[in-house]
């Protein structure tokens, strides 16, 4: 027996509850789940709890257009996500890797587990990772870069000028005698506040500027995906010889 038989929950609390339950079922080894529903089974799920059917069609057409960023360690790490339709193949593939190669200047190496591509580079200042998984009929791509090297650097490169900038008029401010122990401590404080400003704002153009690179290798990815599964699609074309018009031409 139910224990809430009377119970009534309003949208927001269905709509937690379904997003609750296909997250544990998801996570189970259930081989039906993993096959996933279609959209029409999606809709009549959601039609029996009173969400209309053409609100489930648009989120659908939401996710697919989607991409999930999420922003890690200090934002210097990137994970980029996204899903578009087809299967992955290994012209496909290929193209992924070319397209990592240029964004990182390096072969990287190249891995298949499973039915996970990846391939990977890293450097001193940077690193890499793409995958590339199908399932039910949809890519899924995941890129996964990291810059923490690139901002390590040039947060020493401050410190060592904040100190050599504070330290030498410090040294030529003591031997003149032209300012007190106060003065000197207040003018070195200001020159590595400044550098530290300075630091901050070149880390926060580098990291905006890394972003775009990701941004931009995504919508390259993607472009390719959706590329390679038109290709087929026009090979599979029927040709007509010029015989065969003739004869048409002729039968007609």
């Amino acid at each position: 027996m139910s224990l809430m038989p009377e119970r009534r929950f309003d949208d927001k609390e269905v709509a937690q509850i379904l997003g609750r339950a296909s997250a544990e079922q998801a996570e189970s080894s259930d081989v039906a789940s993993a096959m996933g529903v279609t959209l029409a089974e999606l809709q009549r799920i959601a039609e029996e709890v009173g969400i209309r059917p053409g609100r489930i069609e648009v989120a659908a057409k939401e996710l697919d257009q989607k991409r999930q960023v999420r922003v890690e360690k200090a934002n210097d790490s990137l994970l980029v996500e996204q899903t578009v339709p087809g299967e992955i193949t290994e012209e496909i593939w290929e193209q992924f890797i070319s397209e990592g190669r240029g964004f990182a200047g390096k072969a990287g190496q190249a891995s298949l587990n499973g039915k996970v591509h990846e391939w990977q580079c890293s450097n001193e200042t940077e690193s890499v990772l793409i995958t590339a998984t199908s399932r039910n009929g949809r890519i899924g791509i995941k890129v996964l870069a990291d810059s923490a090297g690139y901002t390590g650097v040039l947060s020493a490169i401050g410190v060592v000028c904040g100190i050599l900038f504070s330290l030498i008029p410090m040294a030529a401010a003591i031997k003149m005698k032209v300012m007190g122990p106060l003065p000197i401590a207040a003018m070195m404080v200001a020159i590595m506040a400044i550098i530290a400003a300075v630091t901050t704002a070149a880390c926060h153009r580098h990291r905006v500027a890394f972003r775009a690179r990701v941004d931009g290798l995504m919508d390259r990815l993607a472009a390719i995906a959706a590329e390679g599964q038109e290709a087929p699609q026009l090979l599979a074309q029927p040709t007509v010889s010029a015989d065969e018009v003739r004869l048409s031409e002729l039968t007609g």
